[in-house]
C-alpha cells in the first residue's frame, strides 16, 4: 500500500496551479516529471494522488470552481436579484477567463475528465442552485426549467469571452422576474 504524505496533495496542486495560471494566461509547459521535481518527490508518487496530468489540471479547476461557488453562496442571499445575477455572471466570466486557455489545451486529451461536456448538466445545476439563493417571484420558482434555462444562458454568454453582462442583463433579469 502506498504511503500517503501529509500535505503533498496540496503541494502538487500548488505546483500545477503556478504552471497553469501564468500572467499571460497561456499555461506553461508541464510534465509529471516537472511537478514531481518541484515537489521533491518521485514521479511514481504523483500517481498515488492523481491518475494523470489531466487529472491534476482538472483538480485545480474543480478546486477553483468550488471556491467561486462557495464565495457566491455566502454573498448571494444578501443581494438584490439584479445584483446577484450580475455576481453569478461575473463569477462564471472570471472563471472562464482564468481557465479558458487551460481548457482549450487539455480538452483534446482523452483522459481529461471534462471532455465532451459530460459534466455540463452538473455545472448547470450548480449555477441554478446559486440563482435560487436570490429573491425571486413565486411564478419564477414554479415555472419548470426557468432557473435552469437562465443558468444555461449565463454559462453560454459569460464564458464566450466577448459578451459583457450589460448586453444580456435585460434578458436575464426578465427571465428571473424583474422588479
Amino acid at each position: 500500500m502506498p504511503r500517503i504524505i501529509k500535505g503533498l496533495h496540496e503541494s502538487i496542486l500548488t505546483a500545477v496551479r503556478t504552471r497553469l495560471l501564468t500572467e499571460d494566461g497561456v499555461p506553461a509547459p508541464m510534465t509529471i516529471r516537472d511537478i514531481s521535481d518541484e515537489c521533491g518527490i518521485a514521479v511514481g508518487t504523483i500517481y498515488n494522488y492523481f491518475d494523470s496530468k489531466e487529472d491534476m489540471v482538472a483538480s485545480v479547476m474543480l478546486e477553483d470552481w468550488k471556491e467561486m461557488c462557495s464565495g457566491l453562496e455566502k454573498k448571494l442571499p444578501k443581494q438584490e436579484r439584479e445584483d446577484g445575477i450580475r455576481m453569478v455572471y461575473e463569477g462564471v466570466r472570471d472563471f472562464s477567463k482564468k481557465f479558458g486557455k487551460v481548457w482549450e489545451k487539455n480538452a483534446q486529451h482523452a483522459s481529461f475528465p471534462y471532455k465532451g461536456g459530460k459534466h455540463h448538466p452538473q455545472i448547470v445545476a450548480q449555477v441554478s442552485e446559486l440563482l435560487k439563493l436570490l429573491p425571486m417571484p413565486a411564478t419564477v420558482r414554479q415555472t419548470p426549467y426557468l432557473v435552469e434555462f437562465t443558468a444555461e444562458a449565463i454559462l453560454r454568454y459569460a464564458s464566450d469571452g466577448v459578451t459583457e453582462y450589460d448586453k444580456v442583463a435585460p434578458a436575464l433579469q426578465r427571465l428571473l422576474g424583474r422588479k
